[in-house]
């Protein structure tokens, strides 16, 4: 491999690793309830085509924290394969995600399982990669009712829909 190919492949694999922390860190923010931490992901001008609502970067995390606040007692997204294609300053993204969302129907505790497909396009503007454009796909969703959570008794933090949560604490 010579030099040029393999400063060529660094850099791929760099801006597919900011891809994919960008990723994680709006799944991060949706869980921990922390807005920047979701509008961050995408540039102020980027468009979230959410399923059920068309919003702008600038008002999904406003948002989409208010609506799992409002909706859920917990959730917890995560990221299964993400596709990455690179083509210059621009990447075609694709990722699986699944979902548990806890909540309150009636007088029983439930979850629903979600899993969904994020189509993004991201781009890199002043050697930043975010979300221009994403359509969130649902592919599947079911509510469970909740039976016993005996494994919860035992943990020595409890999570926290903030930055107040032990994943900030450094």
């Amino acid at each position: 491999m010579n030099r040029s190919t393999s400063d060529a492949a660094i850099r791929r694999l760099m801006d597919k690793d900011a891809i994919a922390t960008t990723l994680a860190r709006y799944c991060r923010g949706v869980d921990r309830c922390v807005e920047d931490l979701i509008s961050d992901a995408y540039f102020p001008d980027g468009i979230d085509e959410h399923s059920y609502i068309t919003l702008s970067g600038t008002e999904i995390g406003p948002f989409l924290v208010a609506r799992m606040k409002a909706m859920y007692t917990s959730t917890l997204h995560c990221i299964v394969d993400s596709l990455i294609d690179i083509d210059g300053d621009v990447a075609h993204v694709e990722t699986y995600m699944v979902g548990f969302l806890g909540r309150i129907d009636g007088d029983i505790e439930v979850a629903d399982h979600v899993a969904a497909r994020y189509v993004d396009r991201f781009e890199c503007r002043s050697d930043e990669w975010r979300i221009a454009h994403r359509t969130v796909l649902p592919e599947f969703a079911m509510t469970i009712p909740k039976t016993e959570q005996s494994q919860l008794n035992y943990v020595s933090d409890t999570p926290k829909r903030s930055r107040d949560d032990i994943s900030f604490r450094r």
